[in-house]
């Protein structure tokens, strides 16, 4: 899951710099500052409980968006955004499902409701562009 967070993160990161869509950039911007307390949560908990974290390789989804400009970039991203709240959701909610550590379930399901929240937004943003 951190290391699904740090590849978002990645990706919200080059909306900023790339994206011209305002609701895009908008969007990014507040999934980044969510994505923030989502990170820092696990960290404090993987740390507390020594488990391990690994981090993504993000090269093989920004190379997607190579060569891509304007609203066709915006386009791409979101749709890649859109793939990414999906599994991410899928994921936390399997791992509700076989965590047995309370303070890791507690943290998953109270980022749950964030993660729907996000998962709404990239889907109207991909409606308007």
């Amino acid at each position: 899951v951190f290391e699904k967070n740090v590849a978002e993160n990645n990706l919200l990161k080059l909306a900023l710099k790339k994206g011209t869509s305002t609701i895009l950039r908008k969007y990014a911007h507040q999934t980044l500052n969510d994505n923030h307390d989502i990170s820092r949560q696990i960290g404090d908990i993987a740390k507390r409980k020594r488990y391990a974290i690994s981090l993504a390789d993000t090269v093989s989804e920004l190379n997607n968006l190579h060569g891509k400009s304007g609203n066709e970039w915006d386009k791409e991203w979101t749709k890649m955004m859109l793939k990414d709240q999906q599994v991410m959701i899928l994921d936390f909610e399997s791992a509700r499902s076989i965590v047995t550590d309370s303070e890791l379930k507690s943290f998953i399901n109270t980022s749950l409701p964030s993660l729907h929240k996000h998962l709404k937004l990239i889907k109207d943003i991909k409606g308007r562009l």
